[in-house]
């Protein structure tokens, strides 16, 4: 914890990032994904192969070579394959709010470009408070709009936080307009994703369960899409992350998320993800 905390003060950030808690997040994901190194290899495995089978799909390799590939929510870069995506696009795109320099030398070694980029459109005009009027989403995928291969990975689920993270510095109140802001965000990334010239992936979480391991129950689960149907995609594949085994959250409690990945039927009509009880 102190070593996170010295980093947060000693890294030149954007303020109204580290007031939103996006570097503060960054680095504890960074720190936990070392923690969880054995725990995440399956996730970043499946993440990969998704991707590559995407890839396959889409008619996109070494041998035709050429374009462009945009990665929204590029992260840690830890779940892409990105030899693969290297060897099928002239130029390689990640898009995220803020890259740590881990990140930015592992791109520099795979010869990616990074873009600090918000996909929301809303951080800059965003309120101090959420009490009042919202500022309406309109999602701003830059340069993934033009690009030949667009990938969601692992994000969508994530852009709640950003009024989440302003609900909870104004006392955590998250009155029903809060709520369905959200889910309007949500839409925009999904709207956004389908107004995209070129072939587009999604990868992401639609549940999250809370299990006591002991006595092997189930404590809690949330419904990570809000409510918000999907696009259809090709060849889905659904597999379990093992976000937090014990003791990370607790000595008897197992964290997991739901993940969904494939390409996405473009105006093919939406789906809700499963929410119910998945063993």
């Amino acid at each position: 914890m102190i070593v996170e905390l010295l980093r947060h003060l000693l890294l030149r950030c954007p303020p109204h990032l580290k007031r939103l808690g996006v570097l503060h997040d960054l680095i504890a994901l960074e720190h936990r994904a070392r923690r969880q190194r054995r725990a995440w290899a399956p996730h970043h495995q499946q993440c990969q192969q998704a991707i590559t089978a995407m890839l396959d799909h889409g008619g996109f390799g070494p041998r035709n070579k050429g374009g462009c590939a945009v990665v929204l929510g590029s992260g840690l870069l830890l779940d892409l394959p990105l030899e693969r995506l290297r060897d099928s696009f002239e130029q390689v795109i990640g898009v995220d709010l803020y890259h740590l320099p881990a990140v930015r030398k592992r791109a520099r070694q795979h010869g990616l470009t990074l873009v600090s980029h918000d996909i929301t459109g809303l951080l800059a005009g965003l309120p101090a408070s959420l009490r009042g009027a919202l500022p309406t989403p309109q999602a701003d995928l830059g340069p993934a709009t033009e690009a030949d291969f667009v990938l969601s990975a692992n994000c969508l689920s994530q852009l709640a936080g950003v009024p989440l993270a302003v609900a909870d510095a104004v006392g955590g109140q998250r009155p029903d307009h809060l709520v369905e802001w959200e889910r309007a965000i949500l839409r925009s990334h999904l709207d956004a994703l389908l107004a995209c010239r070129g072939a587009v992936g999604l990868i992401s979480d639609s549940r999250r369960e809370v299990w006591h391991i002991r006595r092997n129950e189930l404590q809690d689960w949330v419904d990570l899409s809000h409510g918000v149907a999907w696009p259809a995609l090709h060849d889905e594949r659904m597999w379990w992350w093992e976000l937090a085994p014990p003791p990370e959250e607790g000595l008897f409690l197992s964290v997991r998320h739901r993940v969904h990945a494939g390409l996405v039927k473009a105006r093919a009509a939406c789906v809700k993800p499963d929410a119910g009880t998945l063993l």
